[in-house]
């Protein structure tokens, strides 16, 4: 009997000591994983940190462009206004006074070299002016 329990005392004892290598050699193999993913986690954090702040400037860049947008589209409002508005009395002066119109026709093909006569028949105007239009597109 005391055999045996000489025996089962060894094998414990055996057995104790495998459990300490065991369990020693699972402590180191985390330890090292463990340090492994701090590391890796560190650097997660620091690229976190630096995409945050990446996203704050494009978000700084995204409101400066919004303001300069609405300005620059008021500013397009404003002058397709002014633009209308100059149209608008553009045509007022064209309706309002048709023998502009022949002055004006007759300024263009001055301009283009027509003869008085050429005029004179076009736009229906007296002579002297018709040559007063060649004169001054076409001095000699």
């Amino acid at each position: 009997m005391n055999d045996i329990l000489i025996l089962l005392v060894v094998s414990f004892s055996v057995l104790l000591i495998l459990m300490f290598i065991l369990i020693f050699t699972l402590h180191a193999r985390n330890s090292k994983k463990i340090q492994s993913l701090l590391t890796e986690h560190q650097k997660l954090e620091q690229q976190s940190v630096l995409f945050k702040q990446h996203l704050m400037q494009i978000e700084e860049n995204l409101n400066e462009l919004r303001a300069g947008n609405r300005g620059v589209s008021e500013r397009v409002n404003t002058v397709a206004e002014q633009v209308k508005d100059i149209a608008e009395r553009q045509e007022q002066i064209i309706n309002s006074e048709p023998e502009s119109r022949l002055y004006s026709k007759a300024s263009k093909m001055a301009a283009q070299g027509a003869s008085v006569e050429e005029l004179m028949q076009d736009c229906e105007l007296p002579k002297a002016e018709a040559e007063l239009l060649v004169s001054l597109h076409n001095p000699v």
